[in-house]
């Protein structure tokens, strides 16, 4: 872990690089999160296409 100045505090270089990866990461998992969020509110927002709604309804009253 390093300082506000650079200087390396009760770690070693090693764990202070995997400790960046560590956040990397979660940026990435973030990002991602955020990404497939809005992938799919654009999908839920989409209307329906009229010939599905009208199969669906064929199937609703078969008997």
């Amino acid at each position: 872990m390093t300082s506000s100045k650079g200087k390396w505090i009760g770690t070693s270089e090693l764990e202070a690089r995997l400790m960046a990866n560590k956040d990397d990461a979660g940026l990435r998992r973030d990002a991602l999160g955020q990404s497939l969020r809005r992938i799919y509110q654009d999908v839920v927002r989409e209307k329906v296409p009229d010939e599905l709604t009208e199969l669906m309804r064929k199937l609703d009253h078969m008997p």
